[in-house]
């Protein structure tokens, strides 16, 4: 296993199986401090990205740890971690906005600067259109990810609207990448 910011959190929020019940009634999220005897830290793992959180291997051996330190209800660990990967799909989504920005940005200039037939590419229509194409997509999937947060912050989200929203992203970051 692995853990975000292992080297510089205090604790670990994780998901433990803590009755016998089917697989998504018998997890409860729980804290358990980093310190505590058997959690170890291995090295930092090497990543792309996101360099500015670090990433490590985390492993437990015989940790006990007090009832107090389960989240919410015991049980319903699984129903939590299922709304917050709602959250991080829509942070994650979000967060490449302004890279799709930035691709059409620097293929304007790229087009603008790039002659053919003695005029800039940026000249010829059919680039024209489809960069407008891009820049409305881009708009779109904006708009759409705006909806999705606001029903997500009242509680009004359903599942359908976040995967709507990723699946919107991966078509438009294919097509202006």
């Amino acid at each position: 296993m692995w853990i975000t910011n292992a080297f510089q959190g205090d604790w670990v929020c994780l998901l433990a199986n803590t009755s016998q019940g089917p697989a998504h009634r018998n997890k409860s999220p729980i804290c358990v401090p980093l310190k505590s005897p058997g959690v170890h830290l291995a090295k930092r793992i090497d990543k792309m990205g996101m360099k500015s959180s670090d990433t490590a291997q985390i492993f437990f051996e015989d940790v006990r740890v007090p009832v107090k330190n389960i989240i919410g209800e015991e049980g319903l660990g699984f129903t939590y971690q299922m709304l917050q990967f709602q959250e991080e799909r829509l942070s994650g989504a979000a967060s490449v906005v302004r890279a799709l920005e930035k691709c059409i940005e620097l293929t304007i200039d790229y087009t603008r600067e790039r002659k053919a037939f003695g005029q800039p590419l940026l000249n010829n229509q059919y680039i024209h259109f489809k960069l407008a194409e891009l820049q409305t997509e881009v708009e779109a999937f904006r708009a759409l990810l705006y909806r999705t947060a606001v029903k997500n912050s009242y509680c009004l989200d359903n599942p359908l609207h976040t995967h709507t929203c990723t699946y919107t992203l991966k078509c438009t970051a294919i097509r202006t990448t």
